[in-house]
């Protein structure tokens, strides 16, 4: 699993205690699936790194499932 740094990002910064590290996990859409398994450059590996935009993102609450 890959991740990067959220401490910027509006939404995945959320989801971690105040004065911890916040990390997110990098999305790889389905239709680049091909492309970044076939990545050939360390530049176009680093085309993929990236998290997705806030605003294509959704959060909200839900009850905790007992295990």
């Amino acid at each position: 699993m890959l991740t990067l740094s959220a401490d910027h990002h509006p939404l995945t910064k959320r989801f971690h205690k105040p004065g911890s590290e916040k990390r997110s996990v990098i999305i790889i859409r389905p239709d680049d699936y091909d492309d970044w398994l076939g990545a050939r450059s360390i530049d176009e590996v680093r085309s993929f790194v990236t998290l997705p935009d806030a605003k294509t993102m959704s959060a909200a609450p839900a009850p905790k499932v007992a295990a």
